[in-house]
């Protein structure tokens, strides 16, 4: 397949090149994912970030990659070149340096910060994923987040930042991007407290930004954030053509350690009845905080459900035990539930004590009318670090129609001397109260088929984990796995759909390294 030739034009403002002459050649056989941020950049508490690059080829055919790294600060605009096989995985520590090597003029010295487009030419079944750490006392800590393939980014529609906060243990940042190859757009970014009784925003300053272009807002609730609603941000663009992208990151004001904040646009959740948040977390030294955004301009009654499996008084026997909660969200409201398992065993909430010490259980969510419009529900899980900070991860619901009925995909896994990767499902039940039946497949880095997992049946609205999946499949240092539901005539096995994700902690074991966890979710 003949490579995409791409050029680097002259002209830079604070170090970004106008690429608007460049891109990949239009066709059908080419795709173009967009990377939002690469770092070598220090942070505040003596923290330094860098990315880890993770490419995977799960189609049958070798791709090209073209690459245009476009930077923000500290220079090093090219481009260039690299192929990967077919079911191929390949993990590269860090970014900045990989790229260097293939020719891109990134200095090898000084910071840098910049965006990254992969047109992938061929029968295009890549992935593109970041892992972007900084070095703690006990290892390293930090968070991942996928390239975003050209025709997912967002246009007309608004998206949301939800969670976020700015206290004396965290401070949250909101980034935005320019996806497109052509033309400037100018893009506008607005925060709210969460508190229903301000529902009035504040308009940070609207910033143009040329193709590939990046902006952060730091500290971005500095002025609006409520210290018990935090706050939440809505990102949406009013000029321009070219799709954006915006992520906010919460980070640990102590240990500098962050968690991701995926967007959560409007159409999302427009007609949604139920959203299915993974787990939720009282385990050890591991807590969960459960968060709850209404964006809309209705007051919203949710009806909350945590559900688990309990052990019974029979031999190797369990039964599902459910918690009712309900709660009202009032118009532009945010609730933020420190250690929520506490907070209902405080509140003697009817079942939380049939759960026992240790609870890892899914919650699903209704609203009392059936319509979830402009809710977001997300989780923060982590756990203290020596010096009186946390290492955490940040996840949101899934939607129902965003959910798994036959497949899903978990790429980045590791397993070495610095990380381990776990893997998690769980049956929403949401149609009948049958099992669900899966398969596991391993593919080590190399697109080789290295370990078949028995079949295995996860009950309706279970949440089940293996941990250290790798370990299932020796020698293997890097991977990923394919999920697959079972179907049979009967419909026995395989009616409810599921969720999926996968997390990667440092240390190659429970107890070595910080333990922090940066989550993967499932793709199809």
């Amino acid at each position: 397949m003949k490579a995409t030739v791409l050029a680097v034009l002259l002209g830079c403002v604070l170090g970004m090149a106008d690429f608007n002459q460049g891109g990949a050649q239009s066709g059908t056989d080419t795709k173009t994912i967009f990377v939002p941020v690469l770092l070598n950049w220090p942070g505040l508490n003596n923290s330094f970030f860098t990315s880890e690059l993770t490419l995977t080829n799960r189609g049958s055919e070798t791709v090209v990659l073209n690459y245009t790294y476009m930077a923000h600060r500290g220079g090093g605009n090219g481009i260039a070149t690299d192929m990967l096989g077919p079911m191929q995985q390949k993990i590269e520590t860090d970014a900045m340096d990989y790229l260097r090597g293939l020719g891109v003029p990134i200095p090898e010295t000084g910071s840098q910060i910049g965006s990254l487009r992969v047109d992938v030419s061929g029968a295009s079944e890549v992935v593109v994923m970041v892992r972007t750490t900084t070095a703690v006392p006990e290892g390293r800590a930090g968070l991942a987040y996928f390239g975003v393939p050209r025709d997912e980014g967002f246009l007309d529609e608004a998206v949301y930042l939800c969670g976020l906060r700015q206290n004396q243990q965290d401070r949250s940042n909101v980034a935005v991007q320019n996806m497109g190859s052509e033309g400037e757009i100018t893009v506008r970014a607005t925060v709210f407290s969460g508190n229903p009784a301000d529902r009035s925003g504040e308009v940070l300053d609207e910033v143009k930004l040329k193709p590939g272009g990046f902006h952060q807002y730091n500290a971005v609730l500095k002025d609006k954030g409520d210290p018990v609603h935090g706050g939440y941000v809505k990102v949406e663009r009013v000029a321009g053509e070219a799709p954006f992208y915006a992520y906010g990151v919460i980070n640990d004001q102590v240990n500098s350690d962050g968690s991701f904040v995926f967007p959560v646009s409007e159409s999302s959740l427009e007609g949604v009845r139920g959203q299915a948040l993974p787990v939720i977390v009282e385990a050890g030294q591991f807590t969960s905080e459960l968060i709850l955004t209404n964006f809309s301009d209705k007051s919203k009654v949710l009806n909350l459900t945590l559900s688990e499996y309990v052990p019974t008084d029979e031999l190797f026997q369990s039964e599902l035990v459910t918690v009712p909660y309900s709660l009202e969200l009032k118009a532009g409201q945010q609730r933020i539930i420190p250690s929520v398992i506490d907070v209902w065993r405080a509140e003697e909430i009817p079942g939380i004590d049939s759960f026992g010490e240790s609870i890892t259980a899914p919650l699903f969510a209704e609203e009392e009318d059936g319509e979830m419009s402009g809710i977001v529900i997300g989780a923060r899980t982590g756990s203290p670090d020596a010096n009186g900070g946390q290492y955490s991860v940040f996840y949101t619901a899934v939607p129902e129609r965003e959910r798994f009925t036959d497949s899903a995909w978990i790429f980045g896994l590791q397993q070495n001397a610095e990380n381990r990767g776990n893997l998690a499902i769980v049956n929403t039940g949401e149609i009948d109260d049958s099992s669900s039946e899966f398969r596991l497949e391993i593919y080590d880095g190399h697109g080789m088929l290295v370990r078949v997992f028995p079949r295995f049946l996860v009950a309706p609205r279970e949440w089940f984990q293996r941990n250290g999946i790798l370990n299932s499949a020796p020698g293997v240092t890097q991977g990923y796995v394919r999920i697959l539901k079972h179907f049979d005539e009967s419909g026995e096995y395989g009616n409810n759909p599921f969720l999926a994700y996968g997390v990667v902690n440092d240390g190659e074991r429970p107890g070595k390294g910080s333990g922090d966890g940066a989550y993967i979710p499932a793709r199809e």
